[in-house]
């Protein structure tokens, strides 16, 4: 039986504040991400892709191309596989992620490791 289940927050937080826009820590905009596979699925060409992009910049705000690629769903009147982490396509960087409608840029937050 293939089987997937993802998991991830909205949001992430920071212990002891509060989410007020004028009072912003990179930290609060880092979530967890969970992704299981059944062992029939850990041999597909998907699962290599994944785990050869987990190194990458990626957004909850793009789970859309995600699911529909794992879902095995390819619509490219609809889909833009170059924002779908699990396709050879994938192109964001760092560069190309903001928050709070461009209010902050990733590249700008102090706590990101140096790939």
């Amino acid at each position: 039986k293939r089987l997937v289940i993802i998991y991830l927050s909205d949001h992430g937080e920071k212990p002891g504040w509060t989410r007020l826009e004028e009072k912003i820590d990179y930290q609060m905009f880092r979530i967890p991400c969970l992704i299981y596979f059944s062992p029939d699925i850990r041999n597909s060409n998907i699962y290599s892709i994944l785990k050869e992009n987990s190194k990458k910049y990626w957004s909850n705000d793009l789970l859309f191309e995600l699911t529909y690629n794992l879902l095995g769903i390819h619509n490219e009147n609809i889909l833009d596989s170059s924002k779908d982490i699990s396709s050879p396509n994938y192109s964001l960087t760092i560069n190309d992620f903001s928050l709070v409608s461009g209010k902050y840029l990733v590249k700008d937050d102090p706590y990101n490791v140096k790939q």
